[in-house]
């Protein structure tokens, strides 16, 4: 398990208006046997309301991964020594979108 270490956010609206959103209650898992992640969070915004993020998958051999569904995708990486992790996110919402990135670390 990796713990949140850094997080930035915005929450994008039409017209190219944007605010800073909130992240917490960050969560995420390593396997690396399987090769594989999960992870979640919390984003917030006074605007976009609060939505989470939840989302799992494989980790390729260089140590990338990347997610794509109908309203969410990430990408990111482990580090080589597998002690931190750092990935991107957008999550569609009604009204806008939630954007950022995190830095996790054991």
């Amino acid at each position: 398990s990796l713990s949140l270490n850094q997080a930035t956010a915005t929450f994008e609206m039409p017209a190219g208006r944007s605010e800073a959103a909130k992240v917490q209650d960050g969560r995420m898992t390593l396997d690396f046997s399987r090769r594989t992640f999960a992870t979640s969070l919390t984003m917030s915004s006074a605007t976009g309301g609060s939505t989470d993020l939840r989302m799992g998958g494989d980790i390729r051999s260089n140590g990338t991964f990347n997610v794509v569904d109908a309203d969410q995708r990430l990408g990111g990486a482990v580090s080589l020594n597998g002690q931190e992790a750092g990935y991107w996110f957008e999550r569609n919402v009604v009204g806008g979108l939630f954007r950022g990135k995190t830095l996790w670390g054991r």
